[in-house]
């Protein structure tokens, strides 16, 4: 899918008068997150994959990023930024950044769950995390 020629000049609809089409919904949604550092100003130090089911699953972390000085896991699963599910959404991804974005004082709360080694039952819990200015490069 290819962008719509008029999508960073046009601005989101704020009224049900004057919607925008589905190509420049799913556009905003779908495929406008490539560019993070765009939007964001804070970073989590976490590397995620997006399913149906699962979140945003940790697949790699930053040493010494806010994840990893919170007790994340590679394997946790994210399920809520503030209260806001993140994850696929029928065609939509809902990503952890677009949700911490608008933080106001750079501490989100998460709804992370992992797998118990001890029982392999789900268990759920909601860490504050200070999350750290975004860097750019290397």
């Amino acid at each position: 899918m290819m962008l719509p020629p008029d999508f960073f000049i046009e601005l989101k609809p704020k009224a049900r008068t004057s919607p925008e089409d589905r190509t420049h919904n799913v556009a905003r949604y779908v495929l406008g997150y490539g560019n993070f550092s765009k939007y964001a100003k804070y970073e989590l130090g976490a590397g995620v994959t997006y399913s149906y089911g699962g979140g945003a699953t940790i697949a790699t972390l930053k040493p010494g990023g806010a994840a990893a000085a919170a007790g994340l896991k590679v394997g946790d699963h994210i399920l809520e930024v503030d209260g806001a599910p993140v994850g696929v959404f029928g065609d939509r991804v809902y990503e952890v950044w677009r949700q911490y974005v608008h933080s106001k004082d750079e501490e989100v709360e998460f709804l992370v769950a992992f797998d118990d080694p001890s029982t392999g039952q789900a268990r759920y819990y909601y860490p504050k995390i200070k999350l750290t200015k975004l860097t750019t490069g290397g």
